[in-house]
């Protein structure tokens, strides 16, 4: 996967990668991260010209939205709800808020939507945010980091 891809598409864009070119490496793009959006000014219109390069190139697109009143392009079929509050705090949002969240997107966007909780996930709290009936899997941050607990959330994720 690629945490993040250009909104353009082939050219001279110094620093960008393409979708194009990323195609042939990754399969899936995350797109509109909370970090992309407050370190670049990433806006909902630039997550929607990625979410555009994304699928013409036969990459799924993951967009971020941080509630559920930030836009997600209708295209997308992934998307991940990450509270900038809880992004690497150690402070996740509940489980049982997370799964409300993830109804209004759905009610929202589609109920053919997959909705990803990330936001302070470890081995510790995984099983219960994807054992809500709303939240379909986890986008991990900060314990990918550490390679024994996202080993860890791996194999729970793959008793579920």
């Amino acid at each position: 996967g690629a945490q993040d891809l250009s909104p353009f598409g082939t050219g001279a864009y110094t620093g960008e990668e393409s979708a194009k070119l990323l195609n042939e490496l990754a399969s899936i793009a995350i797109l509109g991260h909370s970090e992309r959006r407050k370190n670049f000014g990433e806006t909902d219109e630039m997550v929607g010209k990625k979410t555009e390069q994304a699928l013409e190139n036969n990459i799924i697109p993951l967009v971020c939205v941080q509630s559920e009143k930030t836009l997600a392009p209708q295209s997308c079929k992934l998307v991940a709800y990450e509270p900038i509050w809880a992004i690497g705090t150690g402070s996740p949002d509940t489980p049982e808020n997370a799964n409300k969240t993830a109804k209004v997107l759905k009610e929202k966007y589609g109920q053919d939507k997959e909705i990803l909780y990330g936001g302070s996930i470890t081995s510790k709290n995984a099983k219960s945010f994807i054992s809500q009936p709303n939240i379909n899997g986890v986008l991990i941050g900060g314990a990918s980091l550490d390679a024994e607990e996202f080993i860890k959330i791996c194999n729970i994720m793959e008793q579920i």
